[in-house]
């Protein structure tokens, strides 16, 4: 069974429960770091909740159907023997049903995962008229490509009775499989392109120094592995023999969910380290300090200066000039 996948059972399960429970912890120190700096819920964390619950369905999902894909595409690539074939045919409509739930819950971790970023730089942008005119143009086009992958996925295979999804199988079949991955692929990646470019505008627009801007950059640009993960999905899940690799498309789907949410997790962290920065209290230099004590310590052996007294806002309080204390010793001798 696993000698026709590209990826064994025990990598897929072990890289699988490792990138969720990443994607999981991430996520909880967001939260928490959202909830002490921040202290606001805001559209981009309830579209990454979203995600996140998404991104659990879909773990489910991949752990109950990834002994049937192993089946079904040893079954696909040697034919079975009379007892696989028994199984593998009784398996088929509940193979097809979990598949196109599974697509479902895959876009809608990574399209909810887009539109965060989306609505976290729009509060960045909002005095850029430029960009956040092509924000405008971004939104849209962000929510059509999700509207379009989820319909693309159901329509490539969308019977649950063993006749109909046998239907599905063959070379015009796997066309039809190629062109709606490659497609839904190259959406993907151009929106992951449109998203990077408001980050990369940002870096190179606003005026904050070096060390800002790299932990800006390191934090936002990481979609960058995004798009490296959805090229790899798509260079490699066809076998020597022309065949769709199912299992491998399946991998790479999941992961590039988790990765979706370690993202953008991550990219709290950005927000923790720039506060902390424009809050910590600017030091004084060692020889202004010293002097500060100087002057300190001569004005309490001296007492103040006529310039100290007429200084607003001093700490000292001012003395009552002489011209009101002689008015008041004239009112009391009358």
């Amino acid at each position: 069974m696993e000698r026709s996948a590209t990826i064994s059972i025990a990598a897929n399960t072990g890289i699988t429960g490792a990138l969720f429970g990443m994607a999981l912890i991430a996520y909880a120190a967001r939260t928490c770091i959202r909830t002490l700096v921040v202290k606001q819920f805001l559209v981009e964390d309830a579209l990454l909740l979203l995600a996140v619950v998404c991104l659990c369905g879909t773990t489910g999902l991949a752990f109950s159907n990834m002994h049937s894909l192993y089946n079904t595409l040893a079954v696909i690539l040697h034919g079975p023997d009379l007892t696989q074939l028994v199984d593998t045919l009784n398996q088929i409509p509940e193979i097809s049903k979990r598949n196109n739930a599974a697509a479902t819950l895959w876009w809608s971790v990574i399209y909810p995962v887009k539109l965060a970023f989306l609505f976290f730089f729009r509060r960045l942008i909002v005095r850029l008229p430029r960009l956040y005119i092509w924000w405008w143009v971004a939104l849209p086009l962000t929510v059509l490509a999700w509207a379009g992958a989820l319909v693309a996925d159901w329509l490539t295979c969308p019977y649950t009775t063993i006749d109909r999804v046998l239907s599905c199988s063959g070379s015009a079949a796997d066309a039809r499989v190629v062109r709606d991955t490659a497609a839904t692929t190259a959406v993907d990646v151009v929106t992951d392109i449109v998203v990077l470019s408001f980050p990369v505008v940002l870096l190179w627009e606003v005026r904050v120094d070096l060390r800002q801007k790299f932990a800006l950059g390191i934090s936002l640009c990481l979609s960058i592995v995004m798009i490296a993960v959805a090229i790899v999905r798509i260079s490699t899940f066809r076998l020597t023999n022309g065949e769709v690799d199912i299992v491998w498309l399946a991998f790479w789907q999941q992961q590039e969910s988790s990765i979706a949410v370690i993202v953008v997790s991550v990219s709290a962290f950005r927000s923790l380290f720039v506060s902390a920065s424009m809050t910590r209290p600017k030091r004084k230099p060692l020889r202004q300090s010293v002097n500060d004590w100087r002057r300190r310590l001569e004005r309490r052996r001296i007492g103040p200066t006529t310039d100290e007294q007429e200084v607003p806002g001093s700490n000292m309080l001012p003395q009552v000039p002489s011209p009101t204390l002689t008015g008041m010793s004239s009112l009391m001798r009358r």
